[in-house]
């Protein structure tokens, strides 16, 4: 009995400590010291970190890190110091993508780790750069931007751009939604069919208004905008399950913030869990799995059951996070990590609860 009990103690101690964040590192810089915004993680041997510098009077230089299995190095680039960087997503080791604004508005690429880039795309009209873009990870070739479109100086709907053979093309829609715009890290693509994108309405006096998804379940060819309720902002940090029905976001009223949920595919929400705080940064759903995780500039969240119930997790920084990202890596293991602005790097191991269990 009692080597039991021991056996028992010993399990739950591993298990407790295999689902706490734990500060791994700080990030590399050179002469100028970088605000980093973003985490884009491909396994646990390789991530990209994003943020800007002040370089030459601009403010938002781009900032490029990549984790190997020797560790952390800043990218040596071939990138103008002139460009107002916005984002960055990878798909591998070598091949990432940057997004820029300003008049055009850029895609660049490097297919050799980030040293040299090409440019792909360039927006040539007012619309302004989102701050979502995205390659998923499951089919590298299929590609989201979403911009903010602007027409005489006012906020006049999206621009959604898709690529399906990794950036050498893109399509392009316009939805025209007076005094609307991007929601934040409002973008979740489950494959070449389904994908969802947020739309907030651009009321600077903090009204509530209602806000809308924009959504296609045939790879664009038909669209359908669905109003998601009166918010003061959201729906921010949209992430679906592979099944294609069961989906949640963020969205706040004044001084607190709610998860919402649906398992219909977006049409019907309802409120799961609310927080006092300001949260519209960053979540994550594993794909094939019920674990989800977000991050609030505070806090790191967790849901284990498709985000029905919501935990606040332990060992996370408590300040300054600006950006999260997880990957199953093998069946059992989640690896993630979160990002401070402030160059803080923190990580997490947890359990991976496959959908069905």
């Amino acid at each position: 009995m009692k080597t039991f009990l021991c056996f028992c103690f010993i399990c739950l101690l591993s298990s407790s400590s295999h689902s706490q964040w734990q500060f791994d590192t700080t990030l590399p810089y050179g002469s100028h010291i970088p605000n980093i915004y973003q985490v884009c993680v491909i396994d646990s041997s390789v991530s990209w970190a994003f943020g800007n510098m002040h370089v030459n009077q601009n403010y938002f230089a781009p900032y490029i890190a990549r984790r190997t299995s020797n560790g952390w190095f800043q990218v040596m680039n071939d990138l103008s110091d002139t460009l107002v960087a916005i984002s960055i997503t990878a798909i591998d080791s070598m091949n990432v993508w940057l997004a820029t604004t300003g008049f055009p508005q850029n895609i660049f690429h490097s297919s050799n780790g980030g040293v040299n880039w090409i440019l792909q795309y360039q927006v040539l009209d007012t619309a302004t750069m989102g701050i979502d873009m995205l390659f998923n990870k499951k089919f590298p070739n299929i590609g989201y931007t979403y911009l903010s479109y602007v027409f005489s100086g006012n906020f006049s709907g999206v621009r959604i751009l898709k690529t399906t053979n990794s950036g050498q093309n893109w399509n392009s829609w316009i939805f025209e939604l007076p005094g609307y715009g991007c929601a934040n890290a409002s973008m979740c693509v489950i494959d070449s069919n389904y994908a969802w994108f947020g739309a907030d309405s651009i009321d600077f006096q903090g009204g509530y208004s209602n806000k809308k998804i924009i959504m296609t379940s045939n790879g664009g060819i038909n669209w359908q905008i669905i109003n998601v309720g009166p918010f003061v902002n959201g729906p921010n940090t949209i992430q679906f399950s592979d099944d294609k029905n069961t989906g949640v976001f963020v969205a706040q009223n004044n001084t607190v913030s709610y998860i919402y949920r649906t398992t219909n595919g977006g049409y019907n929400w309802t409120s799961v869990y609310s927080m006092n705080e300001y949260y519209s940064e960053t979540m994550r759903w594993i794909p094939g799995t019920s674990n989800i995780y977000g991050n609030s500039e505070r806090v790191l969240l967790r849901s284990t059951n498709n985000g029905i119930n919501w935990s606040v997790m332990t060992g996370g920084p408590g300040t300054h996070l600006t950006s999260m990202d997880a990957v199953r890596i093998n069946d059992e293991t989640i690896y993630a990590l979160a990002v401070t602005w402030d160059l803080r790097v923190y990580k997490l191991l947890d359990t991976a609860r496959p959908i069905g269990v």
